[in-house]
Order: C-alpha cells, then structure tokens, then sequence
C-alpha cells in the first residue's frame, strides 16, 4: 500500500521540488518503507511524480515508485493491490513484455503501456492509479471500480494537484484552503459527504469505476468499460457464493507477510474466518475491540468474538475501552483523520490499527458485506413500507426488528431503537429511509438533492441498498478504513468486494430483496461449518463506542458546552445547530443516551475544525 502525489505544472512556474517532496513527507505514513519524487518535462509543462512505498509484495528496489521505463516515457504511481496480476503478466509477456521484479506495479504499468485506459477495466483489486504517456502527453487518475481506495484531486487556473489523501494537496502549497460549509450540514446529518464531494471547496475525489483524462491541461471524466466474467463462470447457489469467498480469500492472503483479521463477533468477520480454517488457507490473528466496564451497552461482542477466536484456533488480541474517553487519545485520533468522517466506526479503527500494525501488516475486514448482501434493518423496513404503505403490518415488522435487534428484555437500549424505528415511519417509503439514513435528533424531513436526484434515476425496489454501495460504503466505511488503516503503516483488504463476488451478489440483489431476510446466503454457507449457529443467532448490531457513559463524561459536556454557547462559530452557521438550539431543553437531550451519536458528531466536527485551522 502507499501514498501517490501528483502536481501538473500547466505553466511551467515551479523551479524545484519543493512542493513534491513536501506532498510526500505529508504522506510519509503511507508508505513508510520508500519515498521518491521525479520531476519530468514536457510540451511546456512539467510533470511531478511523488510516491510512498508500504512493502508488501516484492520488496525489492525495482518495484519502488514512481516506476518508469528508461526512456521516461511513461511514469506509474499506484497504491493498492491487484489479484488477478499474474493471468495479466502472462498475457503481456506472451506479447513480448519482459518483467524485472514480480510485482503487480510493474504488470499495471505494462497493461497500461499496452492498451492505455481501457485496461483499467481489466484490474481486479483495490488501487487508485496515476498513469503518465509522455508520447500523448497525458495523465490518467483512476481508481478501481468498488471505491476501496481513495484519490483525491483539485485543478485551478496553473496547477492540477492529486493525492491519496487531501492533506497532501494543501501542503503543496499551490491549492487555497477553504471549507465548503455545505457540507457541514450534509457532515452533521449523515456522517459523511455524498459522491465525490469533500469538505473543501474545488477538492474532489476520483469517482469509483472511473478515470480522469488530462490532455492539454483539461479533465475529462469517463467511467472505464469494465471486463465481465463469462456467462455462467460462476453459481449463484450457497455453495457457489461459498466458493467465490473462498477465492477471494486464496487471492487476498497469498504474500509472504503477517495477517490480521478485524473480529467483531459479527457474521461476516466470523464467516471470513471460519472459511479460512475450514479450507486452511492462511494463519491469521484477530483484533477486537471490547467494553471493558459496561456489558450490555455499546461495545458487546465480547463473548462471541472471543468464542470465535477460540473455535476456529487463532491468536486473539482484544483492546479495552473504559467508561471513561481518553481524551488525548481522542484529539490524536482526530489529528489523522484527513477527512471528517463522524461515524464512530473511525475511532474504532483506529484503535484496532494501532493495535494490529504491532504485529501484522495486513488486516482483513468484513466491510461490503451489509451493503452487498442485505444486512442492515433498515431495508427491511423500507422494503415492508413499499410493500404495504401504512400498514399494521409494517409497523409489526418494525417493532420485531426492535427486538430482535440482540435484545432479549426491555432495557434502555431496546427502547431507543424501537423508538428510533418507529420515529422513522413517514408518508413514503424514501421518508422512511431517509429518516433512518440520518443521525437521531438531527434528523430532518428534507431530500439533500444528492439523494432525491439518486432516488430519480435508480430502480425503486432497490434504492436503499444502491445508495449504500455508491455513498455510504465509500465515503464512510470504506474511507475511514482507508485513512485509519495507513496512518498506522497498516493495509486494509475487503474479501467481500472481490470483484466477481460482487458481481453474483448484483445478480442476487431483486431476490434478496424479495426474500426479505438478512444475509440469508451468508447464514445459509456458515450454517455448514461446526459451532456456527450463535454468529448466526445474533442480530445486527455493529461497531460503535461506549458512548452511552462517554457522554456523560467532563470532557464530552464541556465540548457540548463551548459548541452552543458560541454563536459566532463555523458549526453556528449550519441549519443543524440552529435547528438544536430551537429545541425546548436541548441541552437535556443532548445528554440524552438516545441522542449519544448526535453529541459524538458536533464534538468530533469540532474538534476536526479546531486541529485543522477553522475557528
């Protein structure tokens, strides 16, 4: 894994590497094994390359970036990993290619020499690449079509600047600095920006599936023409699903380095390593995170990560929260996040990152798996309320999924997401969805136009799901992974976006929909392996922090505190604090266990603004 920097010097107005070599410092983290930076000219326009090098496969020189020919005629930046290198390599040498190293850098660099961007679709992996033809004097920006890896880019008037991630951009020098405080809003409410939207103003990132064509100075956008698996390669029954996890994982674990598994006690983490036991593809140690003082609220997964562990035969490391926050450890944490993602799941990464990078390089993560195979409550609910609008029936569905939602009694935290449930039946099935989309107590009836424009042109059975695949996938789960991942020199691989697994799932998805049951083929292929049923017992629950006691903490009351006793701030200027402070006693519910996530999000954002020079 590694961090690439790009700068296109349209008019020729820098005179040293400066601005490169201070992009590649800034993403030091990223690849801390090797760092580089070339200057190239041409056409009247210079061309810098900078690269960051995490060594995984091949370690040797050759493969260190930027990776060029000798002529210099064509240049390759490229962070991620690509799994089907080998069957590329072939095929380019029985075309007369030579290879040096074994490295999948130096097969992308070839296809691309080859066939220009219409190999991209060929790739099979995780990557975000920089590819440069002196002989067309063009530059591509590609990223591979699940979104797992980020790349970001800005253009003005003199300069194009991309980077893996958008600090880079900004101490370069050559890029201004401003907040969209749009976005903030969109921040508040949904934890994440929509499309390709960041914070900033004229930053954006590179679209999944797509690439940016740079040619004279101007960017054109086109999505890459993807390369299909043959007609019936692959069954959509469990066992052929099955199969494809077990590929998938065969590809992901086949270098010679320590790996590690992210364990929730969850189905797909679980499943990810009853697989890899049953067929013995690899050893793997697990990470999980656990509630140290509060059983029964946030983390509580103690039991089943840890019997996971136990049953399959690997080393476990377990990381203790306490009911108190760590607050140094919290502005650290903020300190690396490069984007404000407000989803808690960060944090927990994070920690987990920190803790694995210890002993392993690469870690597995269940991610993908909800969004691709039906597994969060809200599309049952959206697909009830579709189905019966108003119904008795629906609001029955809703009150089972309360309680089956891993409580077995009425408690504090069965009633907060019943309510929150119920709360979220509006007039239409998108209200509905919408409702549940955004934060508690900040939630309001109103179409962002990204997601109305979305709900328009997308089929209406399956809109839920698409938007979580195209937005919050990526701009929440899979970035933050990505960003809490390498700020601890640590790669992240996501065996349920393999691409041909992916591709039986789409095939699945009007029948999951119909069905209507959680995972039912992921329950279906563990249900086969021994000590299986309590994995899949349990219901969705997911990774989130102790905030139920952190919020009642000095820390997190003071914060509160400062935000709305300033009216003259950033955050005072968004519809979401103004919409608080209309509230009848909204500093109660601001304390409110119920509304913990809201609180997480004004001080996590405040924070972020604070580190990052907004107030």
């Amino acid at each position: 894994m590694c961090g690439i920097n790009l700068i296109i010097d349209k008019k020729e107005l820098l005179s040293d590497l400066v601005a490169i070599k201070t992009m590649v410092s800034d993403n030091m983290h990223r690849g801390p094994d090797h760092r580089s930076s070339l200057r190239i000219r041409n056409r009247e326009t210079q061309y810098f390359f900078g690269a960051n090098r995490l060594k995984i496969r091949d370690k040797s020189e050759n493969s260190n970036q930027p990776f060029i020919d000798q002529q210099e005629e064509n240049v390759l930046l490229f962070n991620g990993e690509i799994y089907n290198y080998a069957e590329l390599k072939n095929e380019l040498i029985s075309k007369g290619y030579t290879f040096i190293t074994s490295s999948d850098t130096e097969v992308i660099f070839y296809l691309l020499k080859e066939e220009g961007e219409l190999g991209l679709g060929r790739l099979k992996g995780m990557y975000s690449i920089v590819f440069f033809d002196r002989k067309n004097d063009t530059v591509l920006l590609a990223r591979d079509k699940h979104g797992i890896k980020p790349l970001f880019y800005s253009a003005d008037k003199n300069f194009i600047v991309a980077s893996s991630e958008t600090g880079p951009i900004f101490s370069s020098g050559l890029i201004k600095k401003e907040l969209d405080v749009d976005q903030l809003d969109i921040l508040l409410r949904y934890k994440h920006s929509f499309l390709n939207e960041t914070i900033y103003r004229n930053v954006f990132s590179v679209s999944p599936g797509s690439y940016l064509k740079i040619e004279n100075g101007s960017i054109s956008k086109e999505e890459f023409i993807i390369e299909r698996a043959e007609e019936n390669k692959f069954e959509l029954s469990s066992n052929g699903i099955e199969q494809l996890i077990v590929d998938s994982l065969y590809r992901q674990l086949s270098d010679s380095v320590p790996y590690g598994l992210f364990l929730s006690g969850g189905l797909d983490s679980s499943l990810l390593l009853a697989l890899n036991k049953k067929h013995e593809i690899n050893y793997i140690q697990t990470f999980s995170l656990i509630d140290k003082n509060l059983a029964g609220k946030g983390l509580n997964d103690n039991r089943l990560s840890r019997l996971a562990a136990k049953l399959y035969g690997y080393e476990h490391h377990e990381i203790g929260f306490d009911s108190e926050p760590d607050e140094q450890d919290i502005y650290k944490f903020i300190g690396d996040l490069d984007l404000p993602v407000l989803d808690s799941g960060a944090y927990m990464n994070y920690v987990l990152s920190r803790e694995a990078s210890k002993s392993v390089k690469v870690v597995l993560s269940g991610a993908g798996a909800d969004e691709y195979w039906y597994g969060y409550p809200r599309y049952q609910v959206y697909r009830q309320q579709l189905k019966n609008p108003f119904s008795v029936k629906a609001l029955k569905l809703i009150l089972r999924l309360a309680r089956t939602s891993g409580f077995s009694k009425v408690d504090a935290v069965t009633d907060r997401r019943f309510k929150r449930y119920v709360d979220s039946v509006d007039k239409t099935s998108e209200k509905s969805w919408n409702n549940l989309l955004q934060v508690p107590l900040l939630n309001q009836s109103d179409f962002p136009e990204e997601i109305a424009d979305f709900i328009n042109k997308n089929e209406k059975n399956l809109t839920p799901q698409l938007w979580d695949q195209k937005n919050y996938l990526v701009n929440d789960v899979l970035l933050q992974s990505d960003l809490m991942t390498m700020a601890h020199g640590l790669e992240m691989r996501v065996p349920y976006l393999d691409d041909e697994l992916v591709m039986a799932a789409g095939e699945l998805q009007k029948s999951l929909f119909e069905g209507g049951k959680s995972k039912s083929v992921l329950k279906e292929i563990f249900s086969k392996i021994d000590g299986s049923g309590p994995f899949i017992r349990r219901s969705k629950e997911g990774m989130g922090l102790p905030f139920y006691s952190w919020i009642d903490s000095r820390f997190f009351s003071d914060r509160i505190e400062k935000i709305f006793n300033d009216n003259n701030s950033i955050i005072s200027e968004t519809e979401s604090f103004k919409y608080i402070k209309k509230q009848k006693g909204y500093r109660k519910q601001l304390a409110d266990q119920a509304n913990a996530a809201a609180t997480w999000n004004f001080v996590a954002l405040d924070l972020w603004l604070e580190q990052n020079g907004f107030k």
